[in-house]
C-alpha cells in the first residue's frame, strides 16, 4: 500500500512539473508569473535572446472587422514556446489569430477577452526562428491596443518578453485609453522588457490561479486513486 501511495505521489509531481510542454501555462507575459509556473519549464527571463515582433498597419490604425494583418516573429535562433496577444486598455485580449501547425489558441477562463485572442505553442518542437502569423482585428472599436508576447528559446536558454512600442487605434476613434508610446509609421518593431503586459500587475492573481488549478487537479487525482486502492 505504501508503495502504491509513493508511486501515485511521484506521478502527480511529475505531471505538475511537466504540465505545460504543449502550451504556455499562463495567459500573461509577466516575468514573475512565467517563472512561477511549477517546475519553471520556460526557464528564466533573458533580455538578450534577440527576438523581435513586427506588425504593419497603415498609420498604425486597425479596422474593425477588417482584413487580417501580418505579424512577424523574427530572430536568429529557433524557439520552442510562444505566448502572443493584442491587449486593450480594459486588459482584454482582442482580435483573433490563425493557428499554423505547432501552435494553438488558449481558451482558459483566465485568458480574458476574445476566445481566439491568445496564441500559444502546441508542442515543444523547435520553430522558426522567423515566422509570420495573421491577426484579425476585433469586430468593434475597442480603443488603443498593443501587442505583447513571450518567446521561449528553451527551458535551458530561457525566455524573452517583448512588447511592440506603439499603440494601435481606429482612425478617428473616440474610445480613450493609454497614451501612445511610440511613433506613427507604417511598420513597428518591438522592444523587450521584464513585465511587458500593461495589465500584468493587477491581473497576476488570475494567471497564478491557472497554476494553482493545475496543482489542485493533480492532488485531487491522487486522493481519488488513494480511496480507490484503499
Amino acid at each position: 500500500m505504501r508503495s502504491i501511495f509513493y508511486t501515485l505521489f511521484v506521478s502527480a509531481l511529475v505531471a505538475v512539473v511537466y504540465a505545460f510542454p504543449d502550451h504556455s501555462g499562463t495567459c500573461l507575459s509577466d516575468q514573475a508569473t512565467i517563472e512561477g509556473v511549477p517546475g519553471s519549464p520556460m526557464g528564466k527571463m533573458v533580455t538578450t535572446l534577440n527576438y523581435n515582433f513586427q506588425i504593419k498597419m497603415n498609420n498604425n490604425n486597425y479596422l474593425p472587422k477588417g482584413s487580417p494583418v501580418q505579424f512577424t516573429v523574427s530572430g536568429k535562433t529557433p524557439f520552442k514556446g510562444l505566448l502572443l496577444y493584442a491587449v486593450d486598455s480594459q486588459k482584454n485580449h482582442v482580435g483573433s489569430w490563425n493557428t499554423p501547425t505547432g501552435f494553438k489558441l488558449l481558451t482558459s477562463p483566465q485568458c480574458k477577452g476574445d476566445p481566439s485572442g491568445t496564441l500559444s505553442h502546441a508542442d515543444a518542437n523547435p520553430k522558426g526562428p522567423n515566422l509570420s502569423f495573421m491577426w484579425t482585428p476585433p469586430a468593434n472599436d475597442v480603443g488603443p491596443i498593443n501587442f505583447v508576447g513571450t518567446i521561449v528559446q528553451s527551458g535551458e536558454a530561457g525566455f524573452q518578453i517583448i512588447k511592440v512600442p506603439t499603440n494601435f487605434t481606429v482612425a478617428g476613434s473616440k474610445v480613450t485609453g493609454p497614451s501612445t508610446t511610440g511613433g506613427s509609421g507604417n511598420s513597428t518593431t518591438s522592444t523587450s522588457g521584464s513585465s511587458a503586459d500593461p495589465s500584468s500587475s493587477s491581473t497576476r492573481s488570475d494567471a497564478s490561479s491557472l497554476t494553482r488549478s493545475a496543482l489542485l487537479l493533480q492532488l485531487t487525482a491522487v486522493i481519488t486513486l488513494l480511496f480507490y486502492y484503499l
